[in-house]
């Protein structure tokens, strides 16, 4: 397991503990909706992009962090997907198949 894969695991228990218990549907569903525009803009997932709280006010609370990674963003979307019920792998899994297909 790579140093990616760890960091996206821990985020995936951050938003499972601290933040999903807290927030409501429709806070899922915009929050989702708000990351997924931001993926469609830059991967998310394959960069080192940065993202100020105030972008995503639902779990700047939780952050004690100042900014919030793309990685850590993907992983609160594919875990709201699992909520959701929609079939996804979660995170770590996704962020592994693609770096090994793309080192083919």
């Amino acid at each position: 397991m790579n140093i990616e894969s760890m960091a996206l695991q821990q985020y995936e228990f951050w938003y499972k503990q601290k933040v999903s218990p807290n927030l409501t549907h429709e806070e899922k569903m915009s929050l989702a909706k708000r990351i997924s525009e931001a993926s469609l803009k830059k991967p998310i997932y394959l960069t080192n992009l940065k993202y100020p709280l105030e972008d995503f006010p639902e779990i700047a609370p939780f952050s004690s962090l100042e900014q919030f990674s793309g990685m850590q963003l993907w992983a609160v979307f594919t875990e709201i997907m699992r909520e959701l019920g929609v079939p996804v792998n979660s995170a770590s899994e996704l962020y592994l198949t693609t770096k090994s297909i793309k080192s083919k």
